[in-house]
């Protein structure tokens, strides 16, 4: 019989390896240009650069807006079964990137990976919430920060496996016939770390809140948070909830556009891949170890000092980026501040949902605000296919997203909602109907 410490314990390395699994997102945005040539030459020849780009848009938006659902799902099945069925989604994708070359069957293998992140992002880092309850912002950096790290271990395999010297040409056959190689690499590393995954995750059990002394970190009161537990009705109808949604939505809109294309729009621009590589690995070591240091920040100085502090980042990034590319030092220092701001986001606003609205519907909101997330995700490579691959504008449009951000994230409250305790006491009456309609309808059978 394992000790609720162990469970805790465990839990997180299984949220650790799920972070591994899911980060890799972003690892086909890196590994584009490869992937690009790979279809080409097998069976896509009509294939258009802009077509790439959506890919990992359309993956970001089934991960940004599926929550709503799999927050419904939680209520009847524990998250160990979650993130089963999270694994099950991720081998389905990558078996379909083995087995065939079809562009449209690897977009619906884009959406089955967008799946496994909605399916166990938000569900192991709530998991590991119950069981430390005061951390949830530096556990949600050290969340994102292995998903950053997934992203920086698989693009080096995939850099090494497919050109090693940064030096292949577009054109050269040999270089992208080696994109195979990598995705079947892939596809050994998600049923092993997968079964793990799975193994490792111990869902919290309530019943269990008398051992909370064992685990230092455990002092919230969750029998409170139940008595004054808030109607979903009213936060549906809140106009905070609103504001979160398009704060997220406007301050994400560069952040992922930037994220998906900035190796890209370097060759556009007649970087050196040699550098554009050593860009990637730089990009992502800031992304890895500024997501925990986020997370630090949260939980000493709470929501508006950090966010507001990446808002104005993000409007100086965005503002410079398009003249930055004409140099290679300036593209890598834009980059490594631009990130910044990317890794930020997540992990400062995650908890405060939790904190804001509580942890029933925590998972459910995760999928409202970030529907809001993956629209703006697929416009920006909507914007770049109208404007016939024009950077410029989108990185402009980005930066006024940005300056909107920063002055609507100054009405958000940093507190808990409040509603009328009129409210609550309805809400509570309502349970109560049901419980007896459900006792009746039990006694009549």
């Amino acid at each position: 019989m394992l000790t609720q410490k162990t469970k805790g314990i465990c839990s997180l390395i299984s949220m650790i390896i799920n972070g591994l699994l899911i980060g890799n997102l972003f690892t086909f945005s890196n590994l584009s240009i490869y992937n690009e040539q790979y279809l080409k030459n097998h069976g896509n020849p009509n294939l258009q650069k802009e077509d790439i780009t959506f890919l990992t848009p359309i993956g970001l938006f089934i991960f940004n807006s599926f929550p709503i659902i799999v927050g419904i799902i939680e209520q009847y099945i524990n998250c160990r079964l979650v993130i089963l069925i999270g694994i099950i989604c991720l081998l389905i994708s990558n078996l379909l990137m083995v087995f065939t070359t079809k562009f449209y069957l690897i977009v619906i293998s884009m959406i089955f990976y967008g799946l496994v992140c909605a399916f166990n992002c938000f569900t192991v880092l709530r998991n590991c919430w119950e069981y430390y309850p005061n951390k949830k912002g530096l556990l949600s950096g050290i969340n994102t920060a292995f998903n950053s790290l997934s992203t920086f271990i698989f693009t080096t395999i995939g850099d090494y496996i497919i050109n090693p010297k940064g030096d292949g040409k577009a054109d050269d056959p040999n270089i992208y016939n080696k994109y195979l190689t990598f995705l079947k690499v892939l596809l050994g590393c998600t049923i092993i770390l997968g079964s793990i995954a799975v193994i490792l995750c111990f869902p919290y059990e309530k019943e269990d809140d008398e051992n909370k002394e064992l685990l230092n970190d455990n002092n919230e009161n969750n029998n409170n948070e139940k008595n004054n537990e808030i109607p979903i009705k009213k936060i549906l109808l809140s106009s905070q909830l609103l504001l979160m949604c398009l704060v997220a939505a406007f301050i994400q809109f560069f952040n992922f556009f930037m994220s998906n294309t900035y190796r890209k729009f370097g060759h556009e621009k007649n970087l050196d891949e040699h550098y554009l590589q050593i860009l990637s690995k730089v990009y992502l070591v800031i992304n890895i170890i500024s997501r925990p240091l986020w997370g630090i920040i949260y939980d000493k100085l709470s929501f508006f000092i950090p966010y507001i502090s990446l808002c104005i980042n993000e409007i100086i990034c965005s503002g410079f980026y398009y003249l930055s590319s004409k140099n290679i030092i300036t593209f890598y220092l834009v980059n490594c501040f631009g990130v910044l701001s990317f890794s930020g986001h997540f992990v400062v606003f995650t908890p405060l949902v939790a904190k804001k609205f509580g942890m029933k519907y925590a998972q459910t909101l995760f999928g409202i605000i970030g529907t809001f997330n993956g629209i703006t995700a697929l416009l920006g490579p909507t914007i770049l296919k109208i404007f016939n691959q024009n950077y410029e504008i989108i990185y402009y449009i980005g930066c006024g997203l940005a300056i909107v951000s920063l002055i609507l994230v100054c009405f958000i409250k940093d507190e808990k909602f409040k509603v009328d305790s009129q409210d609550l006491i309805c809400n509570d009456e309502e349970k109560k109907d049901t419980e007896n309609e459900e006792e009746n309808q039990y006694i009549e059978n």
